[in-house]
């Protein structure tokens, strides 16, 4: 019975070096209906994203490299 918050991270070439908008909590989440929570969780991100596309984390790579021989766990 927490509250859902979204929240957005954005980099500032000058101080202050980033900017945290905090959304309002959602109204009336969760529902009875996983189907439309869904779909309301991926508006929320997507208005996130639409802000400013460069920064969203598109892909992770956490392994940068793989030793020689190995198979790259990305391909």
């Amino acid at each position: 019975k927490c509250q859902v918050l979204f929240f957005h991270v954005q980099r500032n070439q000058k101080p202050p070096y980033y900017t945290l908008t905090i959304s309002p909590p959602m109204e009336d989440f969760p529902t009875k209906d996983p189907v439309a929570d869904t779909h309301r969780v991926n508006q929320g991100i997507e208005s996130m994203v639409i802000k400013n596309p460069a920064e969203y984390l598109w892909l992770h790579k956490r392994f940068k490299t793989t030793p020689q021989g190995e198979k790259n766990p990305y391909k």
